[in-house]
């Protein structure tokens, strides 16, 4: 291990348990550019357990608590201030296992209560028909200053919700989509008319009206080109500085040969520049996690990617997984830096100056644990410090 890296590891499950979502954000002082809290599921197979984790760093150490013990968890989920109190609260939607597998799964908001340490959260029902919901964001869809959720069940349909006056009222879905293949969602003003079009990793979708429901599909080119697995991780960002648009995608489910690929457009999103940044050759595996950061402070976007763990053994691949930022050094050049390379993977890693320091840290848990990785084949959550040393 570089003397420029160290990692601990905050906490440990079963090899039969399986942790999912991943979300970095700050519970207690939403305002703060501190990020302290990292939010994610755990359960079972079987659905005998199932809990929404909070793993806080007080000051001093990591505290873990459940949000919730009534449902299991999928993996999007995302945060906002519902209630308009000033406090931050969760977004998620469940994922039936067990004895409630196959049955109608439901978007849930946590309400952060009073004593958010001590007391359990209320668990409210946005929407119904989601199990397994693979990407959830939370966004001014509308265009009204309105905390809109985003929902996508892998290889099926797209919808958000507006929300009404009080959150605790039923939401008003629109459909974007009925069946969309794969997963990979991000939502981004692509078109530069000030409303937010939602991106995918085969393209992205333009608003036709101003409310929201009815949306047209422009593919990306390049990936259809490419052959890309419909399987991806998407972030976006102006990652030059100039308001051009980037829409950077990871092969998150390859799991031998991944492609780290960066889409770029200067016209609205008419036409795209396609950059590859991990090709095929390097033979990295199920890319699972992606993040758009400032690592540095230089006012560019960096990128953060990771590889899970090799979670079906049976295929014989051998896989050591690695976490990696790429440093923007400006006009789409990158340089690569290792982050951890200890045989620990990432599924829904974040990024972000998370205890304190300016380091930039970085934290996240596997999704089914490798037999042979460094933590005895047990799950784990990891928190990573990157002494970048440039700020």
């Amino acid at each position: 291990m570089s003397d420029n890296i160290s990692y601990s590891i905050i906490d440990t499950a079963p090899a039969n348990h399986i942790y999912t979502g991943g979300l970095l954000c700050n519970l207690l002082n939403p305002v703060s550019d501190r990020l302290p809290d990292y939010i994610c599921g755990e359960q079972t197979w079987d659905g005998a357990t199932h809990t929404l984790n909070w793993y806080h760093w007080n000051g001093t150490k990591w505290v873990r608590t459940h949000l919730s013990t009534e449902s299991g968890i999928a993996v999007g989920m995302d945060s906002a201030d519902l209630t308009g109190n000033g406090t931050t609260d969760i977004v998620t939607a469940d994922w039936p296992l067990g004895p409630q597998a196959g049955s109608d799964g439901h978007v849930y908001w946590f309400e952060q209560p009073d004593k958010p340490l001590e007391e359990p959260w209320p668990r409210h029902v946005l929407a119904t028909g989601w199990g397994k919901a693979h990407d959830l964001h939370i966004g001014d869809i509308r265009g009204a200053g309105c905390a809109d959720v985003l929902v996508r069940l892998k290889d099926e349909r797209i919808s958000w919700y507006s929300m009404p006056e009080n959150p605790r009222d039923p939401w008003c879905e629109s459909q974007v989509a009925e069946v969309q293949a794969g997963d990979g969602t991000a939502l981004y003003d692509v078109t530069g008319d000030g409303l937010l079009d939602i991106v995918t990793g085969t393209g992205y979708y333009e608003r036709r009206d101003k409310d929201g429901r009815d949306w047209n599909f422009h593919p990306f080119q390049a990936t259809q080109e490419l052959e890309v697995d419909v399987e991806t991780r998407v972030v976006v960002g102006d990652l030059l500085g100039d308001g051009s648009v980037c829409v950077v995608l990871s092969e998150s489910e390859v799991l031998t040969h991944a492609r780290l690929l960066l889409l770029h457009s200067r016209d609205g999103g008419r036409t795209w520049d396609c950059h590859t940044l991990i090709d095929r050759e390097r033979n990295l595996g199920a890319l699972h996690s992606l993040q758009l950061l400032d690592a540095n402070g230089d006012g560019r976007l960096d990128i953060f990617a990771a590889e899970m763990e090799l979670y079906m053994e049976d295929l014989e691949i051998e896989r050591r997984p690695t976490w990696r930022l790429f440093r923007n050094d400006g006009q789409l050049r990158f340089t690569e830096r290792t982050v951890l390379d200890a045989n620990l993977g990432a599924h829904q890693g974040r990024a972000g100056r998370i205890t304190g320091g300016d380091d930039v840290e970085f934290i996240a848990k596997n999704w089914k644990a490798n037999s042979a990785n460094a933590c005895d084949g047990t799950n784990h959550v990891v928190h990573v410090v990157h002494r970048l040393g440039s700020r």
